[in-house]
Formats: C-alpha cells, structure tokens, sequence
C-alpha cells in the first residue's frame, strides 16, 4: 500500500499529537510509522470500532521513541497518565501496542466513570497536562469505579465483569442446602435473641427503671407481633423523627411493627429501644428480621434447585491471579498482579487470540502474549487455557457495550449515564462559590460527548 504519511496517520486515526525521536528520523521512523498504522487498523477492526475512536476522542497522543527517561528502563514502552501519550521505544515498542492503548482505554473511562481528574493543570515545565494522582488506583477503572457512576450500566457491568473475570473462575459444585439451613438457624436464633431479650425486660419489672410489668394483653400484643418478624412480616416502612435536641440527626426508617413493639416497650419501661441511631437496638432487630427473609427465602429456592439436580456456580481464585502474585513474590510492591496491568496483559491475549482466529497476526500490535514464551524463566504472566477462553469471552462482552459517536474532537466511546437534571446539579450545589462550580461543570463537561456550553455567573 506504499509508505504512509504523518498526515495520512492522523487524519486517520485523529491523536492529538505525534512524536519521533531520534533514532526514528528517516528510514526507521517511516518503517515505525508503517507499523503502527497498520497495526492500529487492526486493534479498530478486531474491536468492531471506527479507526479515528483509536485516538479516544481525540485525547490521546502518540509516540516513537521520543519521551524515553533513560536509566535501567529507557527502552521500556509506557503510558504517561499525566500527558496522555503513548510511547513506543526502540527496544519495546514493537509487540506493545495494545499494551499501552489498554492503559489509556482504562484511564478514559475512569475519567468518564468520574474517578478520575478530566481537568488540566500546568506543571513544572510550564505544559499543559491532566492532573493525576500518584498512585495509579485514582487513575484506572480497573481498579474500581465510583460508587454514583457516570458510566452507562451496561458498560460499566461488562467492565466490572471483565476485571471479575482476571481474578476469579467459574466452577460448578452441587448445591450446598445444609450450609444454608445452618444460616438460617443462626440468624433466627440472633433475632430470637433480641426479642427475648426485650420481653424479659417487660415481662418482669425487676428488670427495668419504671419497676413496672407488663399486662397479659400486652404481653399477647407483644408475642404476636415478635412472631410476624419471625416470619419475615415487617411491616410497613414508618420514618421514625428526631427528637429536637439532636442537631445532626434527620431521623431512621423503621417499620410499623417494630415501632409497635417499641410502644409497648416504652408504655412499660419509660424508654424506648427503637431510637433514630443507627446503632440502636431497633435498627438490630429490622436487619436481623430483613436477613433471616432473605435466607429463608434463599433456602427455599436452594431445596428446589437440589431437587431438580441443579448445580450451583461459585467462583474461586484464578490461576492467572495467582501466577501474577508469584511472580510479585520477589518484589517490594506489586506489579504483574496489580488490575491495571493485570488487564494490560490479558487485553493483549484476547487482541492476539481474535486476530489468530482469522488467520492473521500484526507484531507491532502484540506479540508474545503466551506462557511458552517464558517458560525459561519459570513465569506465567498471560492467561491460559479455559481461563484465556472466559477472559477473551468478557473482553467481547465489554466492547459490544461500547458506543461510539463523532464529536468536535474525535471519535468517543460514550459510556455515560444519563445526564443529571440541571435542577438536581443546582439543589446539590447551593452556596458554592462560582470558581469551584465553575471546576465541577467543566469536569461533568469533559466527560459529556456534544456538551452544551455552560456559563457560571453566580450561584445563589
């Protein structure tokens, strides 16, 4: 097809930027940049994705050989966060590609999921580069996403799914119904407990302030309605309020039957058990009731299943996990078995697998993604087997989840949630001052495909 252009790699495949270090300058730069397009067109065509989405809306740069450190790892390629580069070195760069665009797939959509910083910041040189923070858990979704996140459901399942896949293996076993029915013995004896213990209270003035005892229609109101919790009849929700003196209290949700109880209580002992504190006997008991429902339930569903020969899937410990951790063994803190690169090397092993599948290879994209290739060193870096075959299986789930669409800037992956109405975003930031609103629009904007523009002039 004849050498390309550095306007032809661009137009593309839209990266912000391009570098060539010295050692790229003529023959050998154009071989790379050969390389890499054709290598690039792989990754987008086994991934199902426009060439130009690459380039992750336009905020990806890329480069050969250029920004390499010196010292013990100057030949290694790496993904710089803060400046949102690839770099490809002479020595490594070839077979690292779909390494390093992993790492730069997975710190955009922690910055979509919200975790990560989508504003800038100028350092020490005077350039303009994303903040970041040192360790790389604040950076990747690999490592786990924002309880509220901005992320589409779907996508953020397949992703979760993906990562679960890394760590843990799927492994059929018979259906465990003894070990359930202990639980629910134990968890009816703790609310029993509980309740009986508060009877005895009632039951017997010499054990509470008021000296009083309870009536035998009180008593009865009180077994009756201790035994619809023992069934899992809660109720329904009532909020309980805060009584005026606790300033930063907002009240507890309780339930009709259990603030009848405490009516009873209180009529005998002058106090109450049921009190706005999370820590208060009541709340105890509410989850203790909810608990044992569940478990009964759970145990009904597990005799069924038993009797009809079903199996039951559990997942333990996988065997690309554990390989990681031993190689981690001889060293001070962790690499191979951190998620990022975790995922880093397992994205490798699903690009090379699904290009094999056809027939095919491309080195520059990946190469070497297999165990065989360390077997002299004694080292399982890469998934294998059944494992490599759920991984890639979970790899395939993800990207159908992902959308892409053109923008100003590039091609993005749009993996957000529905936007949040403007009015929530006001009620929610009511009195903040317009220059730290003024960092939180422009963050929910970063992350927000075809964003309106949005102009702060005060809040109220």
């Amino acid at each position: 097809t004849g050498n390309v252009t550095p306007t032809q790699f661009n137009e593309t495949f839209g990266f912000r930027g391009g570098e060539f270090g010295k050692w790229n300058e003529g023959g050998d730069g154009q071989e790379v940049l050969n390389h890499a397009y054709d290598g690039l067109l792989d990754l987008a065509d086994v991934l199902g994705l426009p060439p130009k989405a690459m380039s992750l809306n336009g905020e990806l740069a890329i480069a050969f050989g250029a920004r390499g450190k010196g010292g013990l790892k100057s030949g290694a390629a790496h993904y710089e966060r803060d400046y949102e580069v690839m770099n490809l070195t002479k020595m490594q760069g070839a077979g690292s590609l779909a390494h390093e665009w992993f790492h730069a797939l997975d710190h955009y959509l922690s910055r979509l999921d919200g975790k990560a910083f989508s504003t800038f910041t100028t350092n020490e040189r005077g350039d303009r580069v994303r903040v970041t923070t040192e360790k790389a858990d604040g950076n990747y979704l690999s490592h786990g996403a924002l309880r509220k996140s901005n992320m589409r459901p779907e996508l953020l399942e397949a992703f979760g799914k993906m990562i679960a896949a890394l760590h843990g293996k799927p492994r059929q076993v018979p259906i465990n119904v003894e070990r359930v029915e202990k639980s629910v013995k134990s968890s009816a004896g703790s609310l029993d407990y509980r309740l009986n213990d508060l009877r005895g209270t009632i039951a017997d003035g010499r054990y509470n302030r008021s000296k009083k005892t309870a009536t035998p229609a009180q008593l009865a109101q009180w077994d009756a309605l201790a035994e619809r919790l023992r069934q899992g009849d809660l109720g329904e929700p009532k909020h309980i309020e805060a009584p005026s003196s606790a300033r930063f209290s907002m009240g507890r949700q309780s339930t009709t039957v259990i603030v009848e109880m405490n009516g009873i209580y209180k009529a005998v002992t002058g106090r109450s058990f049921d009190k706005t504190g999370y820590d208060s006997i009541g709340n105890a008991i509410k989850q203790e009731a909810t608990n044992l429902k569940a478990l009964r339930a759970s145990l009904a569903d597990a005799t069924e299943r038993a009797a009809r020969g079903e199996m039951a899937t559990i997942t333990q410990g996988s065997d690309y996990a554990e390989n990681a951790r031993e190689i981690d063994s001889g060293r001070v803190s962790p690499y191979w078995s951190t998620p990022h690169e975790m995922g880093a090397r397992a994205f490798e092993a699903y690009i090379m697998d699904r290009i094999a599948e056809r027939a095919g290879r491309s080195d520059y994209l990946v190469y070497g993604a297999e165990n065989s290739y360390y077997a002299l060193f004694g080292m399982k870096p890469y998934p294998e087997g059944d494992e490599r075959r759920q991984i890639n299986a979970a790899f395939d789930a993800l990207f159908k989840a992902v959308e892409a669409k053109e923008t100003d800037k590039g091609i993005a992956l749009l993996s957000q949630a529905p936007a949040q109405p403007l009015t929530k975003l006001a009620a929610s930031t009511t009195g903040t001052n317009p220059g730290k609103l003024t960092a939180m629009v422009a963050n929910i904007r970063a992350g927000w495909a075809d964003a309106p523009p949005v102009t702060v002039v005060g809040t109220v």
